[in-house]
């Protein structure tokens, strides 16, 4: 419930146990900052990684908790938009000094989550993980309905309302399916690689053109790229 480092302590919000935290550690290994966010609902961090100016945190975010989640801790700031329905992908953005000052959020009516993500040449951020059901991009409906499909998500993070997704890729399946995208890796934005697993149920998962099918559960390592 409360949470003691070098520069005090830090209780968190609402009624549960789960908020999001990213801690600056000095030189000589003394946590002397923290900055956190969350509401009344469950908030998660599933991956940082540096980005040119501080870093990104992805994970999951209850949005339509009676307290919405919000940055509350050295200080107040950024506030998460009003969400659909159970929990929605969050990204942070986290400045050089360690501190939350921004975030962007997408999701459908069920629980969605994210892996973890990686960076491109032209800083753009991709993202691993999976929705629970269909969400509309750019005039396309993807993913199943009421079930979870992997994704590969990619996110220009300017900041503000400049942030938005530029593309977006979704397993597809029967209804009794399951799919996830776990990690993502690339050295560049035409050398991408995925992992996760795919459930496939009485269809096969299809995710970039490749498909799984007569497994209970099947890892995959897939390469996207020309």
């Amino acid at each position: 419930k409360t949470f003691i480092y070098s520069g005090g302590n830090v209780t968190r919000q609402g009624t549960t146990y789960t908020d999001v935290f990213v801690a600056r550690i000095t030189a000589g290994g003394v946590n002397d900052l923290l900055s956190a966010y969350g509401g009344s609902g469950i908030d998660e961090a599933r991956s940082i990684i540096s980005t040119p100016t501080g870093f990104a945190i992805s994970g999951s975010s209850q949005l339509d908790a009676d307290t919405p989640p919000k940055v509350y801790e050295p200080v107040e700031d950024w506030q998460a938009p009003q969400g659909v329905g159970m929990k929605d992908v969050v990204i942070l953005t986290v400045n050089s000094n360690g501190l939350i000052t921004d975030g962007f959020t997408f999701g459908t009516d069920k629980n969605d989550a994210m892996g973890e993500l990686d960076i491109d040449e032209n800083g753009l951020l991709y993202l691993s993980g999976y929705i629970g059901s269909t969400m509309d991009f750019d005039n396309s409906t993807f993913g199943v309905q009421d079930k979870n499909s992997a994704i590969l998500a990619i996110v220009d993070n300017s900041g503000g309302v400049a942030s938005s997704i530029v593309d977006f890729y979704a397993s597809s399946g029967s209804s009794n399916g399951d799919a996830r995208s776990n990690s993502v890796s690339l050295s560049s934005s035409d050398d991408i690689w995925l992992g996760g697993r795919l459930a496939p149920g009485a269809q096969p998962n299809l995710f970039f053109g490749q498909y799984a099918e007569g497994f209970d559960r099947a890892g995959f390592l897939l390469r996207v790229g020309s």
